[in-house]
């Protein structure tokens, strides 16, 4: 697959092309080769990612003609820098996405599984301009596993497979993409397809349990939506068995915001903003459940 024909297909804006063919003219691709290849492979992509993201931090000095390539921002300072070198970094891995590419069409695991996985790119986009105001790449540390074929988007939700460090255990965790369809049709659909997707193509995950921690499945949401609530219903789909009520990520997730963001300045655009903003203000907290897909 050819490189703008990735971006079309995932939906990348003129604007992120255009900066990514900067990224083209400027890197010395055949120096980080190793890299690209590594983060093709589940077994070394994140220390492929860790050598690929060292190598770019020692060359991301500023350089001739960065100056007109605009304004962003880089670890919350503006610096044009910054944008360009996450630019780098968002090139990098879409270059190892194309190589995968390869490997999805070679297990016969079907394009439009690869498609949506991949657009996980456009999507951190979009939530970085939405909660900095600023447009870059800012989930690296993350993205190596889509590009590793480690997590898979198969319908409305998204598959990781992890061996646990403690004992080996194989599971799945179960990640909810911003733009999930929670109904309960969409969830059914996506959990059938993925159960279909595990034992066809990685058989040592089939029967494994399916873990999730996310905000999603705060108690504390019950106090604040309906019980018709998809969110709900979702939730409901799980034993719960740890909550972390200091955990603040949900502020991105709920509110587009910065998790340091004071709870007086949060939006209230939404019924659930508004309610989980009253919440917060009269004292209560939210963080984050965690527990197990009930099969």
């Amino acid at each position: 697959m050819e490189p703008m024909e990735l971006y079309r297909k995932i939906e990348l804006l003129p604007e992120d092309i255009k900066l990514l063919e900067e990224s083209a003219k400027r890197l010395p691709l055949k120096e980080l080769d190793g890299f690209l290849d590594g983060m093709t492979c589940m077994e070394t992509a994140e220390q492929a990612y860790r050598g690929l993201k060292e190598w770019l931090d020692a060359y991301g000095q500023p350089r001739e003609g960065m100056a007109d390539a605009g304004v962003s921002v880089s670890s919350g300072s503006a610096d044009t820098t910054g944008r360009l070198r996450s630019y780098d970094m968002l090139y990098c891995h879409l270059e190892s996405a194309r190589r995968v590419y390869d490997k999805y069409r070679l297990m016969g695991i079907s394009e439009q599984i690869f498609i949506d996985t991949m657009k996980c790119f456009p999507r951190f986009m979009d939530e970085c301009q939405a909660r900095n105001k600023s447009r870059y790449f800012e989930r690296s540390f993350w993205t190596y596993r889509q590009t590793g074929m480690r997590l898979f988007r198969i319908g409305a939700l998204e598959y990781e497979m992890v061996k646990e460090p403690e004992n080996g255990t194989l599971c799945v965790h179960l990640h909810i993409p911003s733009d999930a369809d929670l109904s309960e049709r969409s969830v059914d659909a996506s959990l059938r397809e993925a159960e279909k997707f595990f034992r066809r193509y990685y058989p040592a995950y089939d029967g494994a349990e399916y873990v999730c921690g996310s905000w999603l499945l705060s108690p504390a949401l019950g106090r604040l939506l309906p019980e018709e609530s998809h969110i709900l219903a979702f939730q409901r789909r799980f034993v719960i068995d740890r909550v972390n009520e200091e955990e603040r990520s949900y502020m991105r997730w709920l509110f587009q915001a910065p998790d340091d963001t004071p709870v007086g300045a949060l939006p209230e655009r939404t019924c659930l903003q508004r309610a989980a903003k009253a919440y917060l203000l009269g004292g209560g907290k939210i963080g984050v459940g965690s527990g197990k897909l009930q099969r």
